[in-house]
């Protein structure tokens, strides 16, 4: 699958690839988005939740759609705190 041909796509033209969805990091090319260096946590989030704090905190608008079991309150706890350090105001 081609990164480049993935940019901004709408969520309805996305189509399995193989039997498998493109990762966020595909359908978005976050290489664009600014990198923010993430505070200490209690505990440390799994790659895959550090991408989505990181994907949070580039972007107004998106959802949060991982299988249960992988942490999406604690990754939400932990982008409402990043948030908070950077005073953004979300309502």
């Amino acid at each position: 699958m081609d990164i480049n041909s993935l940019k901004k796509l709408n969520i309805g033209e996305i189509k399995e690839y193989n039997g498998v969805l493109p990762s966020a990091k595909e359908v978005y090319c976050m290489e664009e988005d600014k990198i923010y260096k993430l505070s200490k946590y209690k505990t440390k989030p799994f790659s895959y939740q550090e991408e989505g704090i990181q994907f949070g905190l580039n972007h107004d608008k998106w959802l949060l759609l991982d299988p249960p079991g992988l942490g999406k309150t604690l990754q939400l706890i932990y982008l409402a705190e990043e948030l908070k350090k950077r005073e953004v105001n979300v309502f």
